[in-house]
């Protein structure tokens, strides 16, 4: 009995542009879902991120040009504390030097000179936790870089932990 091998082979190269084809859609459908960056979000993830190296660094006075004179943080936990600018630097720079990251960042602008920033700030040490946030930035001059943070209203994603700079 002879074997049909054209058949089979014409099975076989049938089956992998099959296996291909699914594998390429599942590559198309994964590269559809990571969100190109904005032009608002290399601004703002740049100034966020440092806010976080000025925190780590325990630079209050870099700290001091990107935050607003009229700053405030707005903690949503039960004791819901609101703190000003120098008591949240100083606060931020007695906290042990901890590891984050941002992710999920999304910029909306108000106008020329109101940006928000919304994310979720992931802290790995030395306790794990995430933390929603929310920024308002306020234009503080001409440049892209002339921006200040007004406003962070700031919430732990689990019970019993805090946000950085919050008195405890």
């Amino acid at each position: 009995m002879r074997v049909n091998t054209r058949g089979c082979w014409a099975g076989i190269c049938a089956g992998i542009l099959l296996l291909s084809s699914a594998a390429m859609n599942a590559v198309r459908a994964q590269a559809e879902r990571i969100p190109t960056p904005t032009y608002g979000m290399v601004i703002f993830g740049r100034l966020e991120q440092v806010i976080i190296d000025s925190v780590k660094r325990r630079d209050a006075e870099k700290l001091g040009t990107l935050v607003a004179p009229n700053f405030m943080l707005h903690v949503n936990t039960t004791s819901g504390p609101m703190v000003q600018k120098s008591d949240w630097i100083a606060q931020s720079l007695r906290e042990p030097p901890f590891d984050s990251r941002i992710e999920r960042l999304t910029v909306r602008d108000v106008d020329n000179n109101i940006s928000i920033a919304s994310f979720v700030w992931s802290i790995s040490s030395p306790e794990a936790h995430s933390i929603a946030v929310v920024d308002v930035w306020n234009r503080s001059g001409t440049g892209p870089d002339n921006w200040a943070l007004r406003v962070r209203y700031a919430t732990p994603l689990m019970d019993n932990m805090h946000v950085p700079g919050e008195f405890r």
